[in-house]
C-alpha cells in the first residue's frame, strides 16, 4: 500500500511540473508571497536626466546652459512614477536613465523594492530594470569597439521556474549599419543558450523581415509583435515598432497569457503639447496559476493562427506575380516580384515598377536604393495608408548591377486619367495656377518637393510622381 501512495504521488509531482515553463521547478527564494501572474515591461523614458552635471549630458540638458533644471527633474520623475504606478508591471526594463542614483530615486516613489542599472563609460545614459520581485542575479555585456550602451541581464526565480531579462538599447539607425548589428550580435551570443530568456528594450529597428532582430528570432525567438495586428504596432511617436519583448519558445508551451501583449497608451501621459516621452511602453504577463489557468495559455500553435510573419520571415516566396497582380490585394503569403525598376525616391520610401509602367510605392524610411536600380523582392505584407496602396513588409532578394532607364518603367502623359499612386509619368506638359497643373489630358493637383511650384504657362516636368491627396489626384515633382 505504501508503494502505491508513493508511486501515485510521484505521478502527481511529474504531472504538475510538465505544466512549468521550465521542468526544473525553482521556488521563490524570496519571502514573497507566490504570484499567481507576472506583468512585464519595457519602457524608455527618453532623457530622464538629473539637476546636477556630471559632464556627460547632452547639450540641451545641462544645467545653467540649458532650460532643464532640477525643478523639471523631479516634476518628470514625478509624472514617470505616476505611469508606472498605472502600469503595475512586476518587472520593467527602463532606457534612458542618467544614472543609478536617479534609478533609484525613481523605484522609490514607484514602489518598487529592487533595482539594477549599468552604463558604459561616458554614456549620457545607461539601462536599468525596477522589480517587485527579488533579483537573483545580474550580468552585463559590453558591445566592444562601439560607442553605446551596455546590455543588462537580470536572473529571476519564482514558483514557475527561473527565468532571465537581458535589457537593451541598440544603437540608433542613424549609427552605421556595422555598429548596430555589432549590438545584435552580442545579444545572439548572449541569450543562445539561455532557457527561458526574455529580451526587451529600445531595439531601434523596426519589427519585419528587415529586422535586426531576425536571426536571433531565428535562433529559437518570438518577437510579441507577431501577435497582433499591424495596426497596433506602434511604440513609439512616429508610428513605428522599434522597442520589442522577444520570448523563448519555451513560454509558448504553457506560460505566455494569450493576447497579454499591449501597448500601454494612456491620454494622461501623452498629448500632443506635453508628451512623457516620445516612446509607448508595452508589456506582457506570464500565467504562473498552473491549476487554473491552462485555458489562459497561449501556444505556439495558437499563435501562429493570430500571424504568420514568423513563418514569413523564415521562407522562401510561395508565388512570383507581378506588380500590377498584387496592386490593391492584401499580400497573405511570401510573394517574389522580379526585375523592378525604383523610378522615384524619398524619405519614406520609393516607388518601383516594371515593363508595364505601372508603379507601386515601397514603404521604407531607410532604403539604400537610387532611382534607377533593378531589384527582385519578396513582399510579405502590403496595406493602405491614407487610402494609398504600398508594400509595407518586404526583403530585397537582388540587386542587379547595372543602373537602368527608368523612362520603359514609366507612364507617358496620356495615360494621367489612369495613373494611380505609385506611378511616374515620365514627361507632362501644362500650365501652373495656385496649385493646380491643367494639361490636355486632364488637371490634377502639383506639390513640389524642394520648393512651391510657381505659376505659369507651358511648363514641363520630368518623372512626376503621382499620389492621392485628401481625395485628390496629384503630381509631386522636383
Amino acid at each position: 500500500m505504501k508503494k502505491l501512495l508513493a508511486l501515485i504521488f510521484l505521478s502527481i509531482v511529474v504531472f504538475a511540473s510538465a505544466f512549468k515553463f521550465d521542468t526544473q521547478s525553482v521556488s521563490n527564494t524570496s519571502n514573497e508571497t507566490p504570484k499567481k501572474e507576472l506583468k512585464i515591461a519595457t519602457f524608455n523614458v527618453e532623457n530622464l536626466f538629473d539637476g546636477q552635471n556630471n559632464g556627460n549630458e547632452y547639450s540641451d540638458f545641462k544645467i545653467g546652459k540649458s532650460n532643464w533644471s532640477n525643478e523639471k527633474y523631479l516634476r518628470k520623475l514625478d509624472r514617470l512614477s505616476s505611469l508606472l504606478k498605472e502600469l503595475d508591471a512586476d518587472i520593467i526594463g527602463l532606457q534612458e536613465i542618467e544614472n543609478m542614483q536617479v534609478l533609484s530615486n525613481l523605484a522609490k516613489k514607484s514602489g518598487y523594492k529592487y533595482y539594477e542599472f549599468s552604463k558604459s563609460k561616458n554614456s549620457p545614459f545607461g539601462v536599468g530594470v525596477l522589480s517587485k520581485i527579488k533579483i537573483k542575479n545580474k550580468e552585463i555585456y559590453r558591445v566592444p569597439n562601439v560607442k553605446t550602451r551596455d546590455i543588462l541581464r537580470v536572473d529571476f526565480a519564482v514558483s514557475g521556474g527561473e527565468f532571465s531579462v537581458f535589457i537593451n538599447h541598440f544603437p540608433a539607425a542613424k549609427n552605421p549599419l556595422n555598429e548596430r548589428k555589432a549590438a545584435a550580435r552580442v545579444l545572439r551570443n548572449a541569450s543562445k543558450d539561455v532557457k527561458n530568456a526574455i529580451l526587451l528594450g529600445d531595439f531601434n529597428t523596426d519589427f519585419g523581415s528587415r529586422s535586426l532582430l531576425n536571426e536571433i528570432i531565428n535562433d529559437g525567438f518570438i518577437d510579441l509583435w507577431s501577435t497582433i495586428s499591424r495596426v497596433k504596432r506602434s511604440s513609439h511617436i512616429a508610428n513605428r515598432a522599434i522597442d520589442h519583448i522577444l520570448l523563448s519558445e519555451s513560454f509558448f508551451q504553457n506560460s505566455y497569457k494569450k493576447d497579454s501583449f499591449k501597448v500601454f497608451l494612456s491620454s494622461k501621459f501623452y498629448d500632443r503639447k506635453n508628451s512623457i516621452s516620445d516612446h509607448y511602453p508595452i508589456y506582457f504577463t506570464l500565467n504562473l496559476s498552473f491549476d487554473k489557468g491552462v485555458q489562459n495559455i497561449q501556444t505556439k500553435s495558437n499563435l501562429t493562427q493570430n500571424s504568420s510573419e514568423k513563418s514569413q520571415l523564415n521562407s522562401k516566396a510561395n508565388s512570383t506575380l507581378n506588380l500590377s497582380e498584387i496592386y490593391g490585394k492584401s499580400v497573405t503569403s511570401p510573394t517574389l516580384i522580379n526585375s523592378a525598376v525604383v523610378t522615384y525616391k524619398d524619405k519614406y520610401g520609393f516607388s518601383i515598377a516594371q515593363s508595364d509602367g505601372r508603379g507601386v510605392y515601397v514603404f521604407d524610411r531607410y532604403s539604400e536604393l537610387g532611382v534607377g536600380n533593378m531589384v527582385d523582392l519578396v513582399v510579405y505584407e502590403t496595406d493602405f495608408y491614407k487610402n494609398n496602396f504600398q508594400i509595407s513588409d518586404f526583403k530585397i532578394t537582388k540587386i542587379y548591377d547595372k543602373v537602368v532607364d527608368i523612362a520603359p518603367y514609366t507612364l507617358s502623359q496620356n495615360k494621367l486619367a489612369k495613373a494611380r499612386h505609385g506611378d511616374v509619368i515620365s514627361s507632362i506638359s501644362g500650365d501652373v495656377k495656385d496649385g493646380k497643373f491643367s494639361t490636355k489630358f486632364g488637371e490634377v493637383s502639383i506639390y513640389g518637393i524642394k520648393k512651391k511650384v510657381q505659376n505659369g504657362k507651358n511648363q514641363t516636368f520630368k518623372n512626376a510622381f503621382v499620389t492621392v491627396y485628401k481625395g485628390q489626384k496629384e503630381i509631386v515633382v522636383r
